[in-house]
């Protein structure tokens, strides 16, 4: 678990340098958990001997093109442990040029999604219901960048799970884009998993 402290003067930019580095470099996953400077505590944080908070939602997006089953077996435990019910996002853009571009869904749902992405959902869903049948677990298939979706999803939320590519870049590691969104503009812990 890590705390967040960003001292930067750009609004919304809530991560220090040194919980950014940690976030970036960690082999396991790491939890963010929000500092509030009058005292309080931070939505969805768990203070000293008391229980997490139990009902509220844990979200996690995913990205149905890679491997998810560090986050969803990060995401099922941690509702299971909450007694909490399970969202998991997966926001998505046409590739440019596309017949998807000329009609967008009308209510930003899966309206305008392939059967394919959502029996992939289906497929890559089925096997974490089973092992865990106590989770009510909802799909939220999106046509918005993932990292809207995963910033929208995440209101009211207890806990917000999203993926960090474990491989090395020649300049070394980085969050990628729907993890900095996530660990920069959502107000609840943020726990970034590392995933091949």
């Amino acid at each position: 678990m890590l705390g967040s402290r960003g001292l930067g003067t750009v609004h919304g930019l809530l991560v220090g340098s040194v919980s950014h580095q940690v976030l970036r470099r960690a082999a396991c996953p790491v939890v963010l958990v929000r500092a509030v400077t009058d005292g309080a505590v931070a939505e969805g944080a768990v203070t000293e001997g008391a229980s997490a908070p139990r009902g509220r939602e844990v979200v996690v997006g995913v990205d149905l093109k890679h491997s998810c089953d560090a986050l969803l077996a990060f995401a099922f435990e941690a509702a299971a442990l909450r007694a909490a019910a399970l969202r998991i996002v997966h926001g998505w853009e046409p590739p440019i040029g596309s017949e998807y571009m000329a009609s967008p869904a009308v209510d930003g749902s899966a309206g305008d999604l392939s059967a394919a992405d959502r029996d992939a959902m289906d497929t890559l869903l089925a096997a974490w219901r089973e092992r865990y049948p106590t989770v009510e677990a909802t799909t939220v298939l999106v046509h918005a960048p993932p990292p809207a979706a995963l910033v929208e999803a995440s209101a009211g939320a207890a806990l917000v799970i999203v993926g960090r590519p474990a491989r090395h870049w020649p300049l070394g590691t980085h969050l990628g884009p729907t993890a900095h969104a996530a660990v920069h503009h959502i107000g609840c812990p943020v726990a970034v998993v590392p995933h091949d």
